[in-house]
């Protein structure tokens, strides 16, 4: 199961314009160049993102064993790059105070003095910073929340094309969920050499809760909730298989959670003058216990769930095959598409389930 946790809230600051509030910008952005100038020394300019999320809900059903050992990814997901390396690395820390989104945007006439800036943690109530550029947890921790990362590979020959980010935070999350540090949100920035050296590195901008796609960020809550009880059934043999939703409904309330049911058959069934038609056409079989299921956005054909071993195990039970959905964890206004996943040995088939569900409001 594959769960989404929108940002409660999210900002960038920058240390050129250290009182400038930019809470309602669509875009996040990390920026690191050097200005020069006759008149003045050279420095460093650098901008770091402030993200959010209300995790109460999660940590509520993870308490009571709704949720069982889940891992958490933080998503974000790119917009603009310009003059970027080869490889970019980007690492991600657990604030430690409280901040305030804010009012602001860039490119706003005058600066609107409410929310996070590169000295303040609120502007508007001259809250600062105990440090400039947002306060965060280094040496207090393990290591291995410090050293998150997430690389951007080259993929191109002539240019370089970079990812989304999408990175493995638990250690973040089960500090705040064994209390061990409060929620303050997440700060996501350079290392501390690069923010501080002759180097510029250009920008990559991320879309922000406040876009108007379905990019926004978001933290994935993934684990296994399947379960595999075969009962009677018979497997279907998976060298002549045709892979259809049972139930499957055109709209589904985004406050609804249900169980869709996976048929399996044969797709060219022998004859028989013993079955009828029907019989032979509609008996449930059992997919293999490594069988997985993907959602991707019908219109983009983006991957929104990916198969993953360990949290999209299609489950059974003795009428069948079925995955749990969650509709609250999926973007409403938007259409979208099942894949399964069927291995068995070295054989690996992927199909299509060709019929598109909406989540609505």
């Amino acid at each position: 199961m594959h769960y989404f946790i929108p940002a409660k809230k999210d900002t960038t600051i920058y240390n050129l314009y250290p009182d400038k509030n930019t809470g309602k910008d669509e875009i996040l952005e990390i920026y690191k160049t050097i200005i020069s100038s006759s008149n003045y020394v050279s420095s460093s300019v650098n901008s770091r993102i402030l993200l959010q999320f209300d995790l109460n809900n999660i940590f509520s059903m993870i308490g009571s064993d709704i949720i069982k050992n889940p891992n958490f990814y933080l998503n974000l997901h790119l917009c603009r790059v310009e003059g970027q390396e080869e490889e970019s690395v980007l690492y991600i820390h657990p604030m430690s105070s409280s901040w305030i989104e804010g009012t602001g945007k860039f490119y706003d006439d005058i600066n609107r003095n409410i929310g996070a800036t590169w000295s303040a943690s609120d502007a508007e109530t001259l809250t600062y910073w105990t440090n400039y550029g947002g306060d965060y947890l280094t040496s207090s921790i393990s290591s291995s929340l410090l050293n998150i990362e997430n690389t951007f590979q080259e993929t191109g020959l002539y240019t370089y094309e970079l990812s989304d980010l999408r990175v493995n935070i638990n250690d973040i999350v089960n500090s705040w969920l064994s209390s061990s540090y409060s929620n303050y949100g997440l700060i996501v920035k350079r290392s501390d050499e690069e923010e501080t050296d002759n180097k510029s590195y250009g920008f990559m901008q991320f879309y922000s809760k406040d876009t108007h796609t379905q990019y926004y960020p978001s933290l994935e809550v993934a684990w296994d909730d399947s379960s595999f009880t075969t009962g009677s059934l018979i497997q279907t043999d998976i060298n002549d298989l045709f892979i259809y939703a049972r139930n499957l409904k055109p709209e589904y309330n985004n406050r609804e959670r249900t169980k869709i049911f996976i048929g399996a058959r044969e797709m060219f069934p022998s004859r028989s003058y013993s079955d009828s038609s029907f019989e032979r056409f509609n008996s449930y079989r059992y997919l293999p216990e490594t069988t997985y299921y993907s959602i991707i956005d019908a219109n983009s054909l983006e991957t929104i769930i990916p198969f993953d071993t360990g949290s999209t195990k299609v489950s059974c039970d003795l009428t069948g095959n079925y995955i749990n959905l969650w509709c609250d964890g999926l973007q409403s206004e938007r259409y979208y598409l099942l894949r399964i996943k069927v291995t068995s040995g070295s054989l690996e088939n992927i199909y299509e389930i060709n019929t598109p569900f909406k989540v609505v409001r």
